[in-house]
């Protein structure tokens, strides 16, 4: 007897793969998107906050651009958007500061004034007299709780909860901590800010500048009586200050991301970055200039030193995102091996140049005008350095 031979059977069926399932965006998910954006958004006032207020000072502003010149330098490197705010930390603690200082200091400055008036006004008068006797306690008060605050950490919590703070301040000084440990906050903060290296960084960065700008500059500043050379030597200016806002942005991005002032003036380097990336390159320049032209237009009369303050954080707003503008550029045109084609490269110059050449007219234009003359052309806050003109 044969034996049955088995039917073949079917194969066992294998499913085909799931796909991957889309990740949805659930409502965590919605909540932890927008705490992220919202501790960037804190993150950057903080930085615009302390940087200001740096800004208004005429030697604290060249750390104010190292700083800018590290963020720039961060974003030319590759990093991420988030990243490009540097110690976002220690920059929401000195604006904490920065802000606490302002409005305890306010009421303040307004009592004074008011003190004055009345000793102006009645010298030997029982309200200038309490006027004058109320300002001085307050004036001991106020800074023997700002004194408190700064050494409990100048966090939000110290200025805005006095009891919290004076409870933890007598905690801390009934114990004899008080003391060291305000010097460890305050060197720690000191610390953090990196005083030393950004400063370096951002002397670095006005010697590049001022150098890329030195030429154009005094060629558009040249005034005799003779017309010719006259008209020679403002005409050569243009010209050089059109090539200058090119590639001066892309020169400072690349001495950012390098950290070496002589790598903003390897001109074969930056040519074949410009080759790389035309559009990208002209865009940043563009960029530069328009948020330069407006801070020149309000540069007509010099802002009083009292308040200053008030306009210094649109110094660094025009002037970091400029630079970050000129990071990217620089970032796109590092990351491309080869060099985009002729017609590439000139297409973006020719359509560029014009908008080139109608703002060197612009900034021609404002050195009759702005209160510094033609030493105006020194003064482009989003290439140069962030400093409101103050008398």
């Amino acid at each position: 007897m044969s034996a049955e031979v088995a039917p073949p059977t079917q194969p066992d069926f294998v499913a085909p793969a799931e796909p991957m399932a889309e990740r949805r965006l659930t409502g965590m998910t919605l909540v932890r998107r927008i705490r992220g954006f919202l501790h960037h958004g804190l993150n950057a006032c903080g930085a615009v906050i302390f940087l200001s207020a740096l800004s208004a000072i005429p030697i604290a502003n060249v750390y104010v651009l190292g700083y800018l010149l590290e963020s720039e330098g961060r974003i030319a490197n590759g990093f991420r958007w988030r990243d490009a705010i540097p110690s976002a930390r220690t920059m929401r603690r000195g604006a904490s500061l920065v802000v606490g200082l302002i409005l305890f200091t306010f009421p303040l400055r307004l009592l004074a004034d008011f003190a004055a008036d009345a000793v102006l006004i009645d010298p030997d008068g029982i309200v200038a007299q309490r006027l004058t006797g109320v300002t001085v306690v307050l004036s001991w008060i106020v800074l023997l709780y700002l004194l408190l605050a700064v050494g409990l950490g100048a966090k939000p919590a110290r200025f805005f909860n006095p009891i919290g703070t004076l409870l933890r301040g007598w905690r801390e000084i009934r114990r004899g901590r008080f003391v060291r440990r305000a010097s460890l906050r305050m060197s720690g903060f000191l610390a953090a800010l990196r005083l030393r290296s950004r400063f370096w960084l951002g002397l670095r960065g006005v010697f590049v500048a001022w150098v890329i700008f030195a030429v154009p500059a005094l060629l558009l500043m040249i005034d005799t009586p003779q017309p010719g050379p006259m008209a020679v030597g403002r005409f050569l200016g243009a010209m050089a200050l059109a090539i200058t806002l090119m590639i001066q942005p892309l020169a400072q991005a690349r001495f950012a991301a390098r950290n070496r002032w002589r790598a903003a003036f390897h001109i074969t380097s930056l040519w074949g970055l410009f080759r790389r990336a035309p559009w990208s390159v002209l865009l940043a320049a563009i960029a530069a200039l328009l948020l330069a032209l407006p801070i020149s237009l309000l540069s007509i009369v010099h802002v009083p030193a009292d308040v200053a303050w008030i306009v210094a954080p649109l110094f660094v707003v025009v002037a970091w995102p400029a630079r970050l503008a000129a990071g990217a550029a620089y970032a796109v045109a590092d990351k491309r091996e080869l060099p985009g084609s002729v017609w590439w490269t000139v297409s973006g110059i020719v359509l560029f140049v014009p908008i080139i050449f109608l703002g060197v007219g612009l900034l021609f234009l404002v050195q009759f005008v702005n209160a510094d003359g033609r030493l105006a052309l020194f003064e482009l806050n989003s290439l140069l350095l962030p400093l409101p003109r103050t008398r």
